[in-house]
């Protein structure tokens, strides 16, 4: 067998398509998120940089303070696997940060879908783009 079969590398930086369901009714909706892979290069360089932040943060603030941005650092970290999305606002890191602090079950479903292996190295599936059920 080849050992090209198990070059993963590039298609971890091919998105997903989430569609998201109402919290409320639990019914499915139009809007979706677009999510790469945590074993994506894109994932491990912000997981990197948000390390070193928080390294430099051991020497130069108190407790209170290294707790803080030691959570602000997880959160923008989970956020980069999120690379788009279906909403009017404007797409960008900070807006993504906002939307996951405060929609803690969409996060939840954003971390199990990026380590959720089979979505992105089985063979592909329409069902990784494919929309709300009727």
């Amino acid at each position: 067998m080849s050992m090209e079969r198990y070059n993963t590398r590039s298609r971890a930086e091919i998105p997903r398509r989430m569609y998201l369901v109402d919290p409320v009714t639990f019914e499915s909706t139009e809007d979706y998120l677009d999510v790469i892979s945590s074993l994506s290069d894109s994932f491990a360089e912000a997981r990197d940089e948000a390390l070193s932040v928080v390294a430099d943060s051991l020497h130069n603030s108190d407790k209170e303070e290294r707790k803080k941005i030691s959570k602000e650092c997880q959160l923008s970290i989970q956020a980069s696997l999120v690379v788009g999305w279906s909403f009017d606002k404007e797409f960008t890191k900070e807006n993504v940060v906002d939307f996951l602090r405060n929609s803690r079950s969409v996060l939840n479903s954003v971390i199990n879908l990026a380590d959720d292996r089979k979505s992105f190295f089985c063979s592909p599936s329409t069902d990784s783009m494919s929309g709300p059920s009727s």
